[in-house]
């Protein structure tokens, strides 16, 4: 997953501007080839389609109704909203990015994925050290790994 802004007013042009703006190379976002997204009114499909083209990827909606068709989309929202959103007020747009960055690198590289075996994505170095649990977040998110 990636995060690419925050606004409290998001439009089409807002959208646009984030794609464009978007650091593609260097991450993991120049590798993509598909950009899935619903049909929210706020997508200008056509120069959308054409931004993304430009940058060798494909705009796909997903068809109205079917929310299987976004699963991984679908059960990241419900993640984030569980283990993050749900615990925590903000106050201001900062604790809102903050959380949600933080969040990102814990869901990307340090929590245990279910499709590949319940470990992290990080590698698990193998030894017989003590296990130290990591704690973010004042201790929302957490992690495991052995000392050095």
């Amino acid at each position: 997953m990636h995060l690419l802004g925050i606004t409290q007013h998001p439009t089409g042009e807002w959208i646009l501007n984030a794609l464009r703006s978007a650091p593609m190379d260097g991450m993991p976002l120049a590798t993509r080839k598909y950009w899935i997204h619903d049909n929210d009114g706020k997508y200008p499909r056509k120069r959308m389609q054409q931004l993304l083209s430009d940058r060798g990827m494909e705009s796909t909606p997903t068809i109205p109704y079917t929310p299987d068709m976004n699963a991984y989309a679908e059960r990241f929202i419900r993640s984030i909203r569980e283990e993050c959103f749900d615990s925590i007020i903000f106050m201001t747009e900062a604790m809102l990015l903050e959380a949600t960055t933080t969040y990102f690198q814990h869901y990307n590289s340090e929590r245990p994925h279910q499709g590949i075996g319940n470990v992290p994505v990080s590698p698990w170095v193998p030894g017989t050290g003590e296990i130290i649990c990591d704690t973010q977040m004042h201790g929302l998110l957490k992690s495991f790994r052995r000392a050095a």
